[in-house]
């Protein structure tokens, strides 16, 4: 297995700047010094019967934040208890405010703002939009307690040494998981994450269960996703999926861009399975057809 050393021949190298180059080499050693010789990253326990009885008594009768209390408990229905730990602890004493300065424009290169952020340093969750509050309430219900200026994580990104590893990966799931829990799985609408959600959906398929997947998002074990992949594909490949992920959530896709990312997530399914491949094609064009685009299917990957 390759690592990319050198990130010549990751997209629009010729505009990265020195920092994310710093960023790749960070994250490969990051990568390379945690990678586990089975590729099993995937974290199983279960709370005891009294850790969970606690649990669901608070989300639904404690008294805390009213502004995202119809959002813990639209939680608590859709996913397994075990996966509330983070949300549990963190809405004891999140704060919520709503700041119109959060509306502004994000890059000159993409009609885009922000509307929220969620800080895990002081566990606040700064919003504009009710579309907005709701992606960052599942920043909050990713992010375990310990956390520093200096390192944390937070559902499938690390951030160390100033380094934010899979920013766009964990924008685009968590995101995902937004239209699916609390936009009747609409993918298409109000999203500036699209692309990365299109991706990301296909991305569930490399697990046996894309439940699995969620759990993991939600006790913040990033480095599943990098196990999964790794069964399938190399560094080379994970690291120009994390980029195009990571650049597409910040600005324009240039022409052939989307399709590039496809086609390589495409590549990763056919090796884990051909029933998948059909699923991911399936996913491939539900996508172009929405941004009434046209789209080629590859025969041979």
């Amino acid at each position: 297995m390759s690592l990319v050393e050198d990130i010549k021949d990751l997209i629009n190298a010729d505009r990265i700047c020195e920092s994310t180059r710093a960023y790749y080499k960070m994250a490969n050693s990051i990568i390379r010094d945690n990678l586990r010789e089975d590729m099993e990253y995937s974290v199983y326990y279960s709370l005891s019967d009294e850790a969970k009885e606690k649990i669901k008594d608070y989300i639904l009768n404690g008294n805390y934040n009213n502004l995202v209390k119809a959002l813990a408990i639209k939680l608590y229905e859709y996913t397994e208890i075990d996966n509330l730990l983070c949300c549990y602890k963190n809405l004891q004493n999140v704060k919520v405010v709503k700041d119109e300065n959060f509306r502004r424009k994000l890059f000159s290169l993409r009609s885009r703002y922000v509307t929220g952020q969620y800080d895990p340093i002081t566990n606040t969750i700064f919003y504009y939009t009710n579309s907005t509050l709701s992606h960052e309430f599942l920043h909050m219900a990713s992010t375990p307690q310990v956390v520093s200026d200096d390192y944390y994580t937070t559902g499938f990104k690390m951030f160390g040494g100033n380094i934010e590893f899979a920013k766009g990966f964990n924008e685009g799931y968590t995101d995902l998981l937004n239209r699916r829990i609390y936009f009747d799985g609409d993918y298409n609408s109000d999203t500036c994450y699209k692309i990365n959600i299109y991706l990301l959906r296909i991305f569930e398929l490399l697990y046996d269960d894309y439940k699995t997947m969620e759990r993991d998002y939600f006790i913040s074990n990033y480095q599943s996703p990098i196990g999964n992949f790794m069964k399938y594909g190399s560094f080379d490949e994970f690291f120009k999926l994390i980029n195009y992920l990571d650049w597409f959530a910040s600005t324009k896709i240039i022409a052939g861009e989307d399709k590039e990312a496809f086609d390589l997530m495409k590549k990763i399914i056919r090796r884990c399975s051909l029933d998948k491949l059909a699923r991911a094609e399936e996913i491939t064009e539900e996508y172009f057809e929405s941004e009434k685009k046209p789209y080629q299917k590859i025969l041979k990957l």
